[in-house]
């Protein structure tokens, strides 16, 4: 099989679905907040003075799953401040009770769902280096941390409505970051020499990625 080519293994989803769940299960029970602070801290000062040798090397650092699983939980946090902030703010406003809950909801998961989605996509195209489901969602979170930085920067907004401006362009900048060094990850996840089949690889899951993002999105996420 092409390595380029999209095809989904359903048992095998089914059976790295189930690892992967109880490796978080096992990630959040033995979470050290405190540990984990300071081993993130070391490494983001290692991952900014080089991240592109950092993700290439994520999917094959097992290790690092905790701390992913850390960074999703920052990325959490950081999605939900601003969100309940305003939701306080705007309270009087009329919006209902059930409307209000699901936006807390979907502002919680869907930054964590995107991460699963690419990483679920990586593996239905690459036939030729396979990684478990838990090493692809690393790499892809360890991917995404300029975009981490920037969803924490944007709590600023809660302290004054004129951030929106400043936290925007750092968003979309750290997007273009995130981009970048997940076609580095995906790369050497799917240790393809030929830059041109890769690109067209790439594209595709992107493209894929966000068709399915954009049919979420009717439902809040």
């Amino acid at each position: 099989m092409e390595n380029n080519e999209f095809n989904v293994d359903t048992e095998q989803l089914k059976n790295e679905t189930s690892a992967t769940v109880n490796q978080t299960k096992e990630a959040l029970k033995n979470l050290d907040v405190k540990k984990e602070v300071e081993e993130t801290q070391g490494f983001l000062k290692d991952f900014l003075k080089d991240p592109v040798t950092h993700v290439k090397r994520a999917a094959d650092k097992p290790e690092l799953f905790g701390m992913a699983i850390f960074l999703n939980l920052i990325l959490i946090v950081a999605s939900l401040i601003p969100v309940i902030a305003n939701i306080l703010r705007w309270t009087h406003h009329g919006r209902n009770f059930i409307q209000q809950f699901w936006h807390i909801v979907s502002s919680a998961i869907s930054p964590t769902v995107s991460i699963i989605i690419f990483a679920v996509l990586i593996m239905a195209f690459n036939k030729k280096n396979e990684k478990s489901l838990t090493s692809l969602i690393t790499a892809v979170t360890i991917a995404r941390i300029p975009s981490i930085i920037a969803a924490v920067i944007t709590i600023l907004t809660i302290l004054s409505s004129e951030m929106f401006r400043i936290t925007t362009r750092i968003s979309s900048f750290a997007s273009v970051l995130s981009i970048i060094l997940l076609f580095f990850a995906t790369k050497r996840i799917f240790d393809e020499q030929d830059e041109s089949k890769f690109f067209i690889s790439f594209a595709k899951i992107y493209g894929i990625y966000f068709i399915a993002r954009f049919i979420l999105s009717f439902i809040g996420l």
